[in-house]
Formats: C-alpha cells, sequence, structure tokens
C-alpha cells in the first residue's frame, strides 16, 4: 500500500489498513514500515492523512501502485530494497513482509540469511485476481508466471516454521503442511471505525425500495456486473431496489453503460471513491443490505465494516468470506450465480424479520474482529514461535 508526503504530511488512499501495524508499534520500542513512496507538492485526490507515532520509522521505496508498474519500476525498486536491507537488517529485532510480492519475498530472504526472525502476511489469491483484472490474455501470463514463481519460496519457509498469517481456509488449504506455522487471521476493524452498539431498527422497506450498497474498487474481480445483472432481475420480477455503489475503478465506464443496456438508470447511483470514516458509515447507513459479488478475494475489510454498522450481508462464496458469513451470520452464494444472487437479495426484500435477524448476527461476528483481539493473536503466535519476542505477550495482557 503506498504512500504520499507532501510537506512534510504522508497520506495514502486506504489510511486505514495502516491502523493494525501502529497498534502494533505501541507493543515495540521502535517500528519500520516499509512501502512504496511518492512525493509531490499536494495530497492526491482522495487520500487521506496517515499519522506515525513517534516510534514509527517510515522506510520509503520507489514508488509504485500495481504488478505492471512495479515491473517497469523494477530496475529502481530492487536496488533501493536491497540497500535499506543492508542498512537496516541489522538493527531489526524481527521483520514482517506481505508475500507472495517481489519485495515481500526479498525481505523475507535477505532477514533469513541475516538469521533475523521473521512472520509472513500471506496475501489472497493473486493468480486469480491478477487474471480477472488483466484479463486471458497472453500478456497477462508472465505476472501468473511470476506469482507462481515467488510463491514457491513462500511454501518453503512455511514447511520450515516461519509464523503465516492468512485470512480464510482458502489460503490455510493452499500453504497448510505438517509442521506449519500456518494461522487464520482476519482483516481487524479500525480502531476508530464505529461499531453500532444494537441491532438496526429495520423497518420492512414497506413502500420504498429495499436499498442494497456495495463498497468495492470498479475493477472486474469485483463481480460487479453480476450485481447489476441480479438487480435487472430483482426488478423484472416485481422487487424494487436500489443499488448504491461506492468505488472507483478501470471499469467505471463500462459498468455505466451496462447500466443504461440493463435499463437500470433509476435504480443505480454511482458514489464514486468514498473515503473511509464518516463518509463511508454514512453511506453503509443508507443501506438496507450490503452485497459483495466478488469472484476473486482475499477477506474484505469492506464486508467487516459493513457487519459493524449492522447490515445483512449478501457475498460470494470466494476467499475467507464463508468463514466470515459462517454460522449464519450471512447469505453466501456462488461466485458468477447471478440467479442465485438475485434470490438470496429477493428472499431479504421479501423478509424483513430475516434482515433484522442477519444484523443481529452481522453484529456479533463484528464484534469478534476488535483490534485489539486481532493485535493479541499476532503477538501470542510470534512469542510462542521465538522466545526472543516474549516482550510482545504485553499485547495479549492487554486484550
Amino acid at each position: 500500500m503506498p504512500m504520499h508526503e507532501a510537506s512534510g504530511a504522508l497520506s495514502a488512499r486506504y489510511p486505514h489498513l495502516f491502523d493494525f501495524f501502529l497498534a502494533l508499534a505501541e507493543h515495540t520500542r521502535e517500528t519500520a514500515i516499509c512501502v512504496p513512496l511518492r512525493r509531490g507538492d499536494a495530497r492526491p485526490a482522495g487520500y487521506g492523512p496517515v499519522e506515525l507515532p513517534a516510534n514509527v520509522r517510515l522506510v520509503g521505496l520507489p514508488h509504485y501502485s500495481s504488478a505492471p508498474m512495479l515491473v517497469r519500476r523494477a530496475h529502481r525498486v530492487v536496488p533501493s530494497a536491497l540497500r535499506v536491507l543492508d542498512r537496516e537488517t541489522r538493527e531489526w529485532d524481527v521483520v514482517g513482509a506481505v508475500v507472495p510480492s517481489l519485495v515481500g519475498n526479498l525481505f523475507v530472504r535477505v532477514a533469513r540469511l541475516r538469521r533475523r526472525p521473521v512472520f509472513l502476511l500471506v496475501r489472497g489469491e493473486k493468480q486469480r485476481t491478477i487474471t480477472f483484472i488483466m484479463g486471458r490474455r497472453l500478456r497477462t501470463l508472465p505476472f501468473v508466471w511470476a506469482l507462481r514463481a515467488m510463491e514457491r519460496p513462500v511454501r518453503r519457509w512455511i514447511r520450515r516454521g516461519a509464523p503465516a498469517f492468512v485470512a480464510g481456509d482458502e489460503l490455510v488449504q493452499r500453504y497448510g503442511a505438517p509442521g506449519a506455522r500456518l494461522f487464520n487471521l482476519y482483516p481487524a476493524l479500525s480502531r476508530d471505525f464505529p461499531v453500532l452498539t444494537g441491532p438496526r431498527a429495520l423497518d420492512g422497506a414497506s413502500g420504498r425500495p429495499l436499498r442494497l450498497v456495495t463498497v468495492a474498487r470498479l475493477s472486474p474481480e469485483k463481480g460487479l456486473a453480476d450485481l447489476l445483472a441480479a438487480v435487472a432481475l430483482l426488478v423484472a420480477s416485481g422487487r424494487p431496489v436500489t443499488l448504491n455503489i461506492a468505488g472507483s475503478g478501470p471499469d467505471g465506464e463500462r459498468l455505466a453503460a451496462l447500466v443504461a443496456e440493463l435499463g437500470l438508470g433509476g435504480h443505480v447511483r454511482f458514489a464514486g471513491f468514498v473515503p473511509h470514516g464518516r463518509a463511508l458509515v454514512a453511506v453503509l447507513d443508507e443501506g438496507d443490505v450490503f452485497v459483495l459479488p466478488s469472484r476473486s478475494e482475499g477477506l474484505p475489510h469492506s464486508v467487516v465494516e459493513a457487519m459493524a454498522r449492522g447490515l445483512p450481508v449478501v457475498a460470494t462464496a470466494i476467499g475467507g468470506i464463508p468463514e466470515l458469513l459462517g454460522d449464519g451470520s450471512g447469505v453466501v452464494v456462488a461466485p458468477g450465480d447471478v440467479p442465485a444472487l438475485a434470490e438470496a437479495i429477493g428472499v431479504l426484500h421479501d423478509d424483513a424479520s430475516r434482515r433484522a435477524a442477519l444484523s443481529a448476527s452481522s453484529l456479533a461476528r463484528a464484534r469478534r474482529f476488535a483490534p485489539e483481539a486481532q493485535l493479541a493473536e499476532l503477538c501470542g503466535r510470534l512469542a510462542d514461535a521465538y522466545p526472543e519476542l516474549s516482550g510482545l505477550r504485553g499485547a495479549q495482557d492487554a486484550a
């Protein structure tokens, strides 16, 4: 996740994604965060401020924000990362890295050579995701092959006992091995995200359309074309619904054209990018049901945040979503199954009591993702794996 610096002030597109690591830093003497950094005269539109505590130091790498950009700038990024590692690793007590990735893998390799404890934050199924983003074409194959190559050492490190944290059983099954220290660690809510104190007051949508809301990048892997097709089926069946889409991305024009083609102009609104915080909470609170129709996913913060606002959730059985919505906490359908998606939403349209029950279940589930609990889990696992990190158990005691 890249950052931007303007006049000494830091910002990021999704500043809340750094909150977990800033919380972790409260239990360390010093924490260094190594991310791509771009400098400029003004904060980019849609970026929010990132404030680093006194004991957190930013180590900037040359800027990149996508796999193709990283390939084009690898001749700058890799030497810069190696210089950082040569300068810093002698001082670091433990190195955590997001893998599989070019820079993350490089950090783990050098840290292990320097005999530093490491832990792995394993990303979702990126081979599937990049195929959706770039399409099934020849130019996509080198990126898929590169991801497969980067995955091999990750598997080897996991087999040799490096603590690895994943989100969802799909990744547990993908990377599981005898003797592996592989742990499910779902994304925590940011510490400033407000959790409702009780289930939402649902009015049954009597006399008005059911209000659907989704928060997603406008990109093929998010399955938004499937959601628009499902809305068309619902409208045709006499179930009035509206859909508010919060997000931006490369598929914006194509999705707008699809809305016109399906005759949904009066039913669908594109809210554009909505920054994290009050604006996002307001968008969620205007909805009756949250829908995420992804065809490729890890475990999205958007689902956890929707649950924290007491929204019933309909989502696809991809990545870690089935476990997140398990025990009746939400409704799960197969990815790409438009009729099933429409039917699941239709049931909630017709049954206010079902929506009320799911609202209560969502809240109960969301409270399990308090940042203190997730932080205690990570720190406890690291202390178990590395006796020299036993000081991290303070985070467990605080939770």
